[in-house]
């Protein structure tokens, strides 16, 4: 999912009076997807919300999974079942588990589960907005912070195998590599999924 629109990273870019003419679009649409994928990425979460069913190697005497879209809505229905073949006998109740529906986390409540690869499925709904105009009004943050990588990549793109370009205002320099701008990384990090090791 696009986590802004075109019109909004083209406002960033407009900064100073410049109009971008329309032949910019495919081009600036382009950056808005690339970037909203690699922001998605970097959240270390699913952006889009919707059902799904997500299946869970179990570690013995694991009780913690982590859901990758959040916040949850509503779990349908968890199963444990080292066949796979997802029958109502192998459903667990609701009242083994216990979801933390704003991290995206279920816990079981000391179940025994068998344990294996892919022996654990929920069935559930959950992420973080259901379409890009939703996304941004509930993520502004992230949204600008997508808007200021279109830009700052828009700036570039006539010297991007250079260490930096003169200006009227003086010179601009950077690492060479297209990576996320402070300010962009911060604003996605408050939403961040945070794991062991980064």
């Amino acid at each position: 999912m696009r986590l802004t629109t075109m019109t909004a990273a083209k406002g960033h870019i407009n900064v100073g009076g410049t109009v971008l003419a329309d032949s910019n679009d495919t081009f600036i649409k382009s950056l808005v997807k690339m970037w909203s994928a690699r922001a998605e990425k970097y959240l270390n979460r699913v952006t889009v919300s919707g059902a799904t069913t997500q299946d869970f190697d179990v570690e013995p005497r694991q009780q913690v999974f982590t859901l990758s879209r959040y916040p949850v809505t509503t779990v349908s229905a968890v199963y444990n079942d080292g066949t796979r073949a997802w029958s109502s006998v192998t459903a667990i109740s609701s009242a083994y588990y216990h979801t933390d529906t704003q991290n995206g986390l279920l816990r079981m409540d000391g179940y025994p589960l068998d344990w294996g690869p892919a022996t654990l499925r929920v069935v559930y709904t959950g992420g973080m907005a259901p379409s890009t105009a939703s996304f941004i009004v509930d993520f502004p943050e992230i949204a600008t912070a997508v808007d200021m990588q279109v830009a700052y990549h828009y700036a570039r793109k006539g010297s991007l195998g250079a260490a930096g370009i003169e200006t009227p205002g003086g010179g601009v320099s950077w690492d060479g590599a297209l990576t996320w701008l402070k300010a962009s990384k911060g604003l996605l990090d408050e939403h961040r999924r945070w794991t062991l090791g980064g």
